[in-house]
């Protein structure tokens, strides 16, 4: 449904113009986050990282050390890590759910390891703006690292997908919770440690 939407959307917002709007972070803090309109064909990020070559993905351990602890009031389940190898491609992840009440949090930080394909979808993301009376999806760009953010307002559903040095994807998901908490716990996951983990 969500890959609907996307294709949908990126066929609306072909022909908007082109403009950047800084966006301040949800603490009100100063902080490297902005809200663009995507990535287009005039970056080379894209290309970028088609010339990256794979390479042997750090223990998804490394990654589970980087979860965040939970927000106020939610508690953490046990982490849960996969180093996973599929023909010649190999990568590693590790996530952990967070629970208050009936209100969900999921946080992913997958080292993808250069394969070209697991960045797509994050990457198509980052290309689409559009916003409704119901919903909002939007590129951002965090700290010089693309990715997208969207957010259901009759769930209350934020997701965001960032792509981190060119290698880690972080993938956070909360129900329950305003547009901006999927930021604010983005934020709260040490990236310079994440950037430089190889």
């Amino acid at each position: 449904m969500r890959i609907l939407l996307l294709l949908t959307a990126l066929a609306l917002v072909s022909g908007c113009t082109r403009g950047q709007v800084d966006t301040p972070p949800a603490d009100g803090s100063k902080d490297n986050v902005k809200n663009t309109d995507g990535l287009n064909a005039k970056d080379d990020f894209e290309d970028q990282l088609a010339a990256l070559k794979p390479v042997d993905p750090v223990p998804a351990a490394k990654l589970a050390a980087l979860l965040p602890k939970g927000p106020d009031g939610y508690t953490e389940e046990e982490p849960r890590t996969q180093d996973i190898e599929i023909d010649t491609f190999k990568y590693s992840l590790a996530e952990r759910t967070y629970r208050k009440g009936d209100k969900t949090l999921e946080v992913k930080i997958q080292d993808a390891a250069h394969v070209r394909q697991l960045y797509e979808s994050v990457v198509a993301g980052a290309k689409i703006k559009l916003k409704t009376n119901e919903m909002h999806h939007q590129p951002v760009n965090v700290d010089a690292n693309p990715g997208f953010e969207q957010y259901t307002m009759a769930n209350q559903r934020g997701e965001l997908m960032v792509i981190v040095a060119k290698r880690h994807i972080v993938h956070i998901v909360a129900e329950g919770a305003p547009a901006d908490f999927v930021l604010t716990v983005y934020k709260s996951i040490d990236r310079k440690a994440l950037a430089t983990l190889k």
